[in-house]
């Protein structure tokens, strides 16, 4: 099935790109989606998606359909969905 990623912030710096199309097998969680981002593109985007324990970050702002979920959600993904990945933004 085919996903749609898009990237914001330092994400997209990070990434490469504002967006992909991502083909994932089923059951495909966004999770895995984010594990499968951080081997495709490196270093960069591997430090914003993933704690140095290679845990998932829980602090980074993700939306399927306009939805928020967390990186931990067990919900599946289906075809044609769109993940936002916007890291959080420190400022002040």
């Amino acid at each position: 099935m085919k996903i749609t990623v898009k990237y914001h912030a330092q994400a997209r710096q990070a990434s490469g790109t504002t967006s992909e199309q991502v083909e994932l097998h089923p059951p495909a969680t966004v999770g895995r989606l984010l594990t499968l981002l951080s081997e495709r593109h490196g270093d960069p985007l591997r430090r914003l998606l993933l704690s140095a324990d290679g845990a998932l970050c829980p602090a980074l702002l993700l939306f399927v359909a306009d939805r928020q979920v967390r990186a931990d959600s067990t919900e599946p993904l289906k075809e044609g969905d769109t993940l936002e990945i916007l890291p959080p933004i420190a400022g002040g």
